[in-house]
């Protein structure tokens, strides 16, 4: 997964400094436990989505060997809503601010002939003020070096 926590690591610190786990980061843990991940190698990643400021947490993790997960998830009167929740065929899912607009970035591979050969694309869900809707899929520019296929972009 190629994410860029930029200081989200609050559950991890909240584990190490106190011991403790709030009623959220357990919700947050479940969630990830329920869709096939590890909440320990889970990166939690606090968002505020525009247009009115409501905070949400963007977990990504690992389901596997070639596999990825990421949700969005708020808590509306203490109680989850499930934003976003989609996944990848590699393990390259990815969150980040584009243009100002919260963006979720989900690579998929048609195995074609096999994984490491195979054409991959990137769809981008954008955040469009209620939910996040599926914008563009691109194809990853894909090099050879050595025998080996590779991103090249």
């Amino acid at each position: 997964m190629r994410v860029t926590p930029r200081g989200a690591s609050w559950l991890l610190f909240c584990l190490l400094i106190s011991g403790c786990l709030s009623s959220q980061q357990r919700t947050l843990n479940r969630l990830i436990e329920e869709d096939g991940g590890s909440p320990g190698i889970a990166v939690v990643e606090p968002v505020v989505l525009p247009p009115h400021g409501e905070q949400a947490y963007v977990l990504l993790y690992p389901t596997g060997v070639h596999a990825s997960r990421v949700q969005v998830v708020a808590f509306h009167q203490g109680k989850p809503t499930v934003l976003f929740a989609g996944g990848s065929s590699t393990p390259d899912t990815d969150f980040r601010i584009e243009q100002e607009v919260p963006t979720i970035i989900l690579e998929q591979s048609d195995y074609k002939p096999d994984y490491v050969t195979g054409k991959r694309s990137r769809e981008f869900y954008a955040w469009n003020g209620a939910t996040f809707t599926h914008t563009r899929t691109e194809p990853v520019p894909q090099c050879e070096k050595d025998g080996y296929v590779m991103d090249c972009s």
